[in-house]
């Protein structure tokens, strides 16, 4: 998709045609709930995202809206993400496969905290490079 967004906004540039793409990440919808079958499943889900929540449409609509408007009239060629963080801390985010899930009891997704480096641990990686 991204791709595809690069390409149209280098080729229709120059007729000052914008080309974005929005990428949202899970949004409090009926479709979402469906996916993951519960109330309860979709509020554990809020846990892994930074912000703490899950993404209003309003808030998806708001976003299209300003990439529609003049004040967005140098943005072109990019994928907006909407997520709430989550893909800001996607190595730290471990998805479980559907054994391990089934397995152990857990949900789909699990939160592995960043690597706390300490300052010798630093020095050492600096002073090898």
């Amino acid at each position: 998709m991204l791709g595809l967004t690069k390409t149209a906004a280098v080729e229709y540039g120059r007729y000052g045609i914008r080309v974005n793409a929005v990428s949202p990440g899970a949004i409090q919808t009926d479709m979402l709930l469906q996916v993951f079958g519960s109330q309860e499943k979709v509020d554990r889900m809020r846990t892994v995202h930074p912000l703490g929540r899950i993404g209003r449409s309003e808030e998806i609509a708001d976003a299209v809206a300003w990439l529609f408007s003049e004040k967005c009239s140098y943005y072109t060629g990019r994928s907006l993400t909407l997520d709430g963080g989550l893909t800001a801390q996607r190595p730290f985010l471990q998805q479980l496969t559907n054994a391990e899930s089934v397995q152990s009891g857990q949900d789909r997704f699990t939160w592995k905290p960043p690597m706390v480096l300490s300052d010798d641990l630093v020095e050492t990686s600096l002073a090898q490079h």
